[in-house]
């Protein structure tokens, strides 16, 4: 089988219902122009930040795996990155890290986005031995890393209360990319999020919006990662992304929608209409 756009193989949750894991990040990055190959770790009715408890079933470790090895024979020579969202189960977790070392071996220049969804508002979603697990086998392999504050604590053994010490904490890390969502902003009202590096820090700042969709995290993720395969560079695509995240959750405000507004907001992911100017610090 051939495919003549690049490929993204996107390890996340997959929901019937609203758009969170790989149901936000499959779309945003199809509209961006990759083919993207969704590997479920769990299906679920809806998201589980809803009154009703959603039915769900867990992908066992050999199922992820076969499924896996299905998108990677799909994919061939067009694989350019792997992202990797909620896993789910430690044996989930181990066998998405060994098609990432696979493909990284098969293909050199292949990019590894991991989003280490373990957690927020201080306190872990998932078991700590399934939290350690992406710390241990996921993390270790990524070329970038998308943690909020939380996660970024959790993994580093810190509680970064500001921008300085989520610099610190993301530097510690030694990995070549950090982008840290729903940073502390040093300004009122607004959210920042940053992109941290060996040698610089950008910021991109939005306004604070209150009780915020599920799923802005994968949504962030997957275009940040988009635009990186894209040509721009960090700050650029960082600059879009966020960009799209805003007006995708202005547009959810809008028609007073509980879940991420992506079908109708589907053109911001192209082309936003806000424009956010990134700074940048160096050292």
């Amino acid at each position: 089988m051939s495919r003549p756009n690049p490929c993204i193989l996107s390890f996340s949750s997959q929901v019937v219902s609203g758009h969170v894991g790989n149901s936000a990040a499959q779309f945003a990055m199809q509209r961006l122009g990759f083919e993207v190959l969704a590997v479920p770790t769990i299906v679920l009715g809806h998201h589980k930040g809803h009154e009703r408890e959603p039915h769900q079933w867990l992908i066992d470790a050999k199922t992820l795996a076969g499924l896996a090895d299905d998108a990677e024979a799909a994919m061939g020579a067009s694989t350019r990155a792997v992202l990797s969202g909620y896993g789910g189960s430690v044996g989930a977790l181990i066998a998405i890290a060994d098609h990432v070392r696979r493909l990284k071996a098969a293909h050199p220049e292949l990019i590894y986005l991991c989003d280490p969804v373990l957690g927020d508002h201080g306190r872990l979603y998932v078991d700590p031995p399934v939290a350690e697990a992406i710390g241990r086998h996921l993390a270790a392999q990524a070329d970038i890393l998308t943690p909020n504050l939380f996660e970024l604590g959790w993994l580093t053994g810190t509680a970064p209360q500001d921008i300085d010490a989520a610099v610190s904490a993301a530097r510690s890390l030694d990995i070549e990319r950090v982008l840290v969502t729903s940073a502390p902003s040093d300004a009122p009202g607004e959210m920042v999020n940053l992109l941290v590096s060996r040698s610089e820090t950008v910021l991109a700042r939005t306004p604070r919006l209150d009780n915020p969709p599920h799923g802005t995290g994968d949504l962030i993720a997957a275009l940040f990662l988009a635009r990186i395969l894209q040509g721009h560079d960090g700050g650029e695509a960082l600059g879009l992304a966020a960009a799209s995240v805003h007006d995708v959750l202005e547009m959810s405000t809008e028609i007073s929608s509980d879940e991420l507004a992506l079908v109708a907001a589907q053109e911001a992911l192209i082309a936003p209409k806000t424009r956010i100017i990134c700074e940048t610090r160096r050292g």
